[in-house]
This record gives structure tokens, C-alpha cells and sequence, in this order.
């Protein structure tokens, strides 16, 4: 965790939950042990480098290169870079086999949310259900929010929430 508020104080993001809720464990368990056991596989035996180590080290300089544009406040290329994390973490999650890979509610979202402006899109947590969030142009929020709402209406997810999120500089308070 790295305070950015410096060069950032507040980013354009649309959180959009699925209103299915999961265990997060059940997802990484098993992306962990396939990344494991072919770390181990690697090390012991060498080769080529195996999958989930190629990828995970793309995720890890997708992210890398997302605070740059963050910084730089190229939103363009942070939300270009949150599709690249995105396609790179579905990517592997349907190689562990995990059904519709970042989750289909998921990757019906991030769909929408491009459809409707967004500049990037990509899941929140550990996939499978859950949330994404989406990043808007400036003055966009609004028409972004809606579009996401339409689309988790029109997907049967009754129990979306979709909303703007905005970063509190003072942190989480009790009300």
C-alpha cells in the first residue's frame, strides 16, 4: 500500500457489485497452488518459464506501469492498462479452470462499462462474482453509473449495487 493522494486526490471510478457474494479463498487456493506447483516444477527442473509465472510477472508490470500513468495523470493509459490486468488475470484464471475465468457477471460488467464510456475496466477482488470498477472520463460519471446499472437490470443480477466511489482523504470514519 503506497499513499498517492500527492498526485491523485480523487480518481473518476464507478464500482459496480455483482451482488453475488463468494468466498475469496475458494478462487485464490486454487490460482495459488497452480502457480506454485509450476514455480516449483521450474526451479527443479528448469525449461521454459511455465504460464502462471509468465503471466503473474505481466500482471506485476502491468501495475507497475498503471501507478506510472497514475502519476503522470495519463488516464487514457492507466485505463488501458486496467483492460491489460484484466484480460491477464481472466487469462489465467480460466487456465486454473475456474468457470468464465474472472467470472461472467464480471466480465458482463467490464463489457458494459467500456460500452458505455469507460476508460478501463477490471475486476476488484479475487473474481467469480463479486465487483469491478471502472474508470470514467471526467464529467462521464453519471452516464457510466447508468449504463452499468441498465446492463446489471438486462443481466437478471437483482441484487447489483452500482455506484461512484470517491477517495476520502481522512480515511474510513464512523458516522
Amino acid at each position: 500500500y503506497e499513499r498517492l493522494e500527492r498526485w491523485c486526490n480523487d480518481l473518476l471510478l464507478v464500482i459496480a457489485f455483482t451482488g453475488r457474494a463468494h468466498d475469496s479463498g475458494d478462487v485464490h487456493s486454487v490460482m495459488r497452488t497452480r502457480y506454485m506447483d509450476e514455480y516449483d516444477a521450474h526451479r527443479e527442473g528448469g525449461g521454459p518459464q511455465p504460464f502462471m509465472v509468465k503471466v503473474m510477472e505481466k500482471v506485476g508490470s502491468t501495475a507497475w506501469r498503471g501507478k506510472m500513468a497514475l502519476l503522470r495523470g495519463d488516464w487514457p493509459e492507466f485505463g488501458q492498462l486496467m483492460m491489460e490486468n484484466h484480460r491477464l488475470v481472466d487469462e489465467m484464471m480460466e487456465y486454473c479452470g475456474l468457470q468464465g475465468g474472472a467470472g461472467t457477471a464480471n466480465n458482463l460488467l467490464i463489457q458494459a462499462a467500456m460500452s458505455g464510456g469507460a476508460l478501463g475496466a477490471k475486476l476488484t477482488g479475487a473474481g467469480g462474482g463479486g465487483s469491478v470498477f471502472a474508470l470514467a472520463e471526467k464529467g462521464c460519471e453519471d452516464e457510466l453509473v447508468a449504463a452499468l446499472r441498465t446492463a446489471a437490470y438486462e443481466a437478471g443480477l437483482a441484487d447489483a449495487q452500482v455506484w461512484r466511489a470517491h477517495i476520502d482523504l481522512q480515511g474510513l470514519r464512523q458516522g
